[in-house]
């Protein structure tokens, strides 16, 4: 695992580390908004477009059945971006929202900002 100084840990990714937070400050500070529950859980990469395309309902069924899911984007800018969901993501009708008062979306323009 990685670990780093004080209480502030990395989230740990049991099969690769991720490709689009690179930096351990990104790591680090998005770790510490997550739920004190999640902190020492081995996340694993579901999705991703460079190996799986652009295609949105397979998103859909890879994530299928998965809850305290972390969505990671990368512009081609760089730009990175993406919302923690505490539960399964399934397509929802405009305008329709879901999830806990847990969940929420964030951006790195250049620190983290974080919408709850």
């Amino acid at each position: 695992p990685y670990l780093v100084p004080s209480k502030r840990r990395l989230p740990i990714f049991a099969s690769k580390p991720s490709t689009i937070l690179e930096s351990i400050g990104e790591l680090t500070d998005l770790n510490m908004e997550l739920p004190d529950r999640l902190h020492d859980k081995h996340w694993v990469v579901l999705y991703e477009f460079e190996r799986y395309g652009a295609s949105l309902r397979f998103l859909y069924e890879k994530c299928r059945g998965h809850t305290d899911t972390l969505l990671l984007c990368r512009t081609r800018d760089g730009e990175v971006f993406g919302g923690f969901l505490t539960e399964e993501l399934t397509p929802t009708r405009p305008r329709e929202f879901y999830g806990t008062g847990e969940s929420f979306v964030f951006s790195f323009l250049p620190d983290l900002e974080v919408g709850k």
